[in-house]
């Protein structure tokens, strides 16, 4: 069984506002380093809300990963973000090296609010925000 540092996963969550983790190294990708876009797979989120406790999540880790099939571990990177408005999360995503567009097209299509960039350390939104 694979050894993940959760102390160094949730600083880079609360420190750095997101971090991308290849489960079958442990390893942590780093933007500016490593390459592709990085995009959530629909119905793996795990909410923390605006504030992250040990407990909330270890358990949030434990049950995204929990969710992953065979073939999907061999594919499938563990990632958590921040958003303002649900908070912390962690969720199944893909790490592909593709053109921006077609990167785009797969996160609308499996209705992600953004996509990252990894290359750039970017976040790239694709949601209009709602006029006011």
């Amino acid at each position: 069984m694979l050894t993940v540092d959760l102390p160094a996963v949730r600083t880079a969550l609360e420190v750095h506002g997101g971090f991308t983790l290849d489960p079958r190294t442990g390893r942590m990708l780093t933007p500016g380093e490593d390459r592709g876009y990085v995009i959530a797979l629909p119905g793996t989120e795990q909410l923390l809300g605006h504030e992250v406790t040990e407990e909330g999540f270890r358990a949030a880790f434990d049950a995204a990963t929990a969710e992953m099939t065979d073939d999907q571990r061999e594919v499938v990177f563990v990632g958590g973000w921040y958003s303002s408005e649900r908070g912390y999360m962690i969720e199944l995503s893909q790490v592909l090296d593709i053109d921006r567009d077609s990167a785009e097209v797969i996160g609308r299509a499996f209705d992600q609010d953004a996509i990252f960039d990894l290359t750039r350390g970017e976040e790239i939104p694709l949601r209009v925000p709602a006029e006011v």
